[in-house]
């Protein structure tokens, strides 16, 4: 798998983005992530143009549900977003997503990995890497620190790898296993 992170770095004011992998500056990065554009293309450099096209179509796609999660509009905007950011027969390979893009909005709509899990802010995505040939786009996402139940005391953060197919801007098929569980 042929990776292209970004070697630059640049500091924004909610994370900074240091060889391909974004940092939290402050608390507020988990609920502020999305709203910083600055970060997002940062999180998006490739040195291949169509790469990094594709890195932020899904970057971008990430921000806009969160924005929409933490905002509270997400059952008003989620069907925009998909009709814009994915193909008409999208396909969804995780055990818990219905599949397609009306099984996705409906999944999102449920509540999707927030409702009931504890988590406030929707997770920020991190790292993303992708591959010219396949047209796959990793991206890494961390959530917030919580705590365990082997160990109330220390928090640790949690991370889910989601990967997207892209082609022609939109995104055509998502692989994740992200079960409810170790984090949820």
């Amino acid at each position: 798998f042929a990776t292209s992170l970004c070697a630059a770095q640049s500091k924004t004011h909610v994370g900074e983005v240091v060889n391909g992998i974004g940092r939290a500056a402050s608390p507020s990065f988990y609920s502020r992530w999305m709203y910083d554009q600055d970060y997002i293309n940062d999180l998006a450099k490739d040195p291949n143009p169509e790469m990094q096209a594709a890195k932020k179509a899904v970057v971008q796609f990430e921000a806009d549900t969160g924005k929409a999660v933490a905002e509270g509009h997400l059952n008003e905007q989620i069907d925009a977003i998909l009709d814009r950011d994915l193909v008409s027969d999208y396909v969804q390979h995780d055990p818990n997503i219905p599949q397609g893009r009306k099984g996705l909005a409906e999944w999102f709509k449920a509540g999707g990995m927030h409702e009931g899990s504890g988590i406030t802010s929707p997770p920020a995505a991190i790292s993303m890497s992708a591959d010219p040939t396949s047209g796959l786009v990793t991206m890494i996402l961390e959530m917030e620190a919580r705590s365990t139940a082997n160990d109330p005391t220390k928090k640790y953060p949690g991370y889910l790898i989601s990967v997207f197919r892209v082609k022609n801007g939109k995104l055509t098929e998502h692989f994740s296993q992200s079960t409810r569980g170790a984090y949820y």
